[in-house]
């Protein structure tokens, strides 16, 4: 079998095993790499060959012989090839090497500096498969603003919301995957890995509950209760009317992963909740799943929608149940009318 253009693969597995049949030439490093444009926002979730194909036309646009990436990661984790393995592929100037013995390069579809997409779920699990087959190939594994210039990173790829060593740690496997969205294992909102207070001290906390902290804050994941740490949980007790220490004691913890309010839950409706890719994520997701029973991992994923969709059908606009069959619009989506339904029309 010759290496194809534009074949889909739904995870890494199922790539590398066609890669590993059509390798012939010696790959010296992993370039690691996002698109910047396209974004997650230009992502539907069945457009995968338009949006490479996008890129493909724009790189031959600047004179390359095809792609440039060996093969794009879309957000729903699936896997497009694009140029030839045994090709070197258009990744940074000077680093490209020859033919023979070349760099894999791929690219991620989303823009990852801070305060725009973030890489995670499938994306993640996939790019972390993909760099964990070199790595473990005693590879070099390189991101694009690594591959300097002059002395100079070109860019900031694959996003200043990346971070290399956190990147790495879960190449290594020294710190797992997080938990696949919507799957009936939830990590993180489950009290036993509340054991001890938490707060900031030299030397600093260290372990899986602090993980478990930052992982629901979204910050850093460095397993350190330190002062990015501290300053987030007052941040948190600051907006959910509790006491801004800075310390998490069993009462913090229960209402970060547990404990719902109807002051919190009236006041928190800022957006529509639904099943998209990449999944929407945030406290009010983790409310509407304790409102209905589905477990709490603060991402609208299948079980999330299959359970809005029940609601909605069984409940009238004031969330009183209904008889008749006549519930509210059963869309999966989390409006106004379906929040304040849930909430306030108890």
């Amino acid at each position: 079998m010759a290496w194809s253009y534009g074949l889909l693969f739904d995870n890494a597995a199922a790539f590398l095993s066609y890669m590993q049949k059509n390798l012939s030439a010696t790959i010296s490093a992993c370039h690691v790499h996002h698109t910047y444009i396209p974004a997650h926002k230009n992502f539907t979730g069945s457009n995968h060959r338009k949006l490479q194909d996008g890129m493909k036309k724009a790189h031959l646009s600047r004179g390359f012989s095809t792609i440039a990436q060996h093969i794009t990661i879309f957000p729903d984790g699936k896997i497009m090839t694009g140029r030839d393995v045994d090709l070197s592929p258009a990744s940074a100037v000077g680093y490209n090497e020859k033919n023979a013995k070349h760099p894999f390069m791929f690219e991620m579809i989303g823009n990852f500096d801070r305060g725009n997409d973030s890489l995670e779920g499938k994306q993640l699990e996939s790019a972390v498969k993909i760099t964990q087959h070199f790595y473990e190939k005693n590879t070099k594994i390189l991101f694009h603003r690594e591959l300097l210039i002059d002395g100079k990173a070109p860019k900031s790829c694959p996003g200043t919301g990346v971070d290399k060593n956190g990147f790495m740690s879960l190449v290594k496997k020294t710190r797992p995957l997080p938990v696949p969205e919507d799957d009936l294992v939830v990590k993180v909102a489950n009290h036993k890995l509340y054991n001890r207070p938490l707060f900031y001290k030299v030397p600093m906390l260290k372990g899986n509950d602090v993980l478990a902290l930052q992982e629901r804050l979204q910050i850093h994941l460095d397993h350190l209760f330190g002062p990015n740490t501290r300053d987030a949980v007052i941040e948190w007790q600051q907006t959910h009317d509790m006491r801004a220490t800075g310390r998490v004691y069993y009462e913090v913890w229960d209402a970060m992963f547990q404990h719902i309010s109807k002051k919190d839950t009236n006041r928190s409706f800022h957006r529509n909740l639904s099943y998209i890719t990449p999944l929407l994520r945030g406290v009010d997701i983790s409310r509407v799943q304790k409102r209905l029973n589905v477990p709490t991992t603060g991402y609208f994923g299948e079980v999330t929608d299959e359970a809005v969709r029940l609601w909605q059908t069984n409940h009238n606009e004031k969330g009183r149940p209904v008889d008749d069959g006549k519930g509210l619009p059963i869309t999966g989506v989390v409006d106004k009318k379906t929040w304040r339904a849930l909430f306030l029309g108890e």
